[in-house]
């Protein structure tokens, strides 16, 4: 009898022992079906907000193609210093934001669980093309750059041509009123040697008509020496000195 209850007992203590191991099995199960749904959770957030910022990164994209291609054909149009600087900063706005999107979805995936290769093979496709459009705006800086210091070596030598220009044009100017001045030095010249002459032909008259007052016994002498003041009075008025004009008349009447 007491075999027998030994027996059962021994029956009943494996059958516990069984219940209590499986019950620590299914809860270590259960306890891995938990994390293992955590860590789903979490990559399908991580996967949503991914999706979330490929289209916001993409729609960056757009608008950076559209800002540069704007920027083109206001270039080719011709635009001021300032509005170029202001749609260039808005490109590297657009740019700088881009890339940070970028940088939380390589680093979502890189925490993610998962191996979803088409995220990260539209994450790289996206990289690829932020990084040409990063080289593309680059290289337009670089374009622009050349052009404003070509324009600014045009400006300089036009100014230095316009310097130039003017500082010639002032010499013109000075040489025409010393040509003027010396005109007029010639002119007073010419009027004073006129002057002279007029007062010689007049001096040398007096003196003939001077020798011919004197003169009484040779009446054709006489009227000849008249003549020959006269013709020196009309020479002397000719030059401009108007006190001949009188002698003229008086001796005009003299002589015939």
């Amino acid at each position: 009898m007491k075999l027998k209850n030994f027996t059962k007992t021994k029956a009943l203590l494996i059958v516990a022992l069984a219940f209590v191991f499986g019950a620590c099995g299914i809860k270590e199960e259960n306890e891995q079906l938990k994390e293992t749904n955590a860590k789903l959770q979490e990559d399908l957030a991580r996967a949503e907000a991914a999706a979330q910022t490929l289209n916001e990164v993409g729609a960056l994209i757009d608008s950076i193609d559209a800002s540069r291609n704007l920027l083109y054909i206001d270039m080719e149009k011709g635009i001021s210093g300032k509005t170029y600087e202001e749609k260039i900063r808005a490109i590297d706005a657009y740019m700088k934001e881009s890339e940070q999107r970028m940088e939380q979805m390589e680093t979502s995936l890189a925490k993610s669980n998962a191996k979803n290769s088409a995220l990260a093979n539209t994450i790289r496709k996206l990289r690829q093309q932020l990084d040409q459009k990063s080289q593309e705006i680059e290289k337009l800086k670089e374009n622009v750059a050349n052009l404003q210091s070509e324009n600014k070596a045009l400006i300089k030598t036009v100014d230095l041509q316009a310097k130039e220009l003017s500082d010639q044009e002032v010499q013109i100017q000075k040489n025409n009123e010393e040509i003027t001045l010396q005109k007029n030095r010639i002119q007073e010249l010419m009027v004073q040697a006129k002057k002279t002459e007029a007062d010689a032909y007049y001096a040398q008259a007096e003196a003939l008509e001077e020798a011919a007052n004197r003169t009484k016994l040779a009446p054709k002498k006489k009227k000849a020496t008249y003549k020959e003041a006269l013709e020196l009075y009309k020479k002397s008025f000719e030059a401009g000195k108007k006190d001949a004009y009188d002698k003229v008349q008086e001796l005009s009447e003299k002589v015939n």
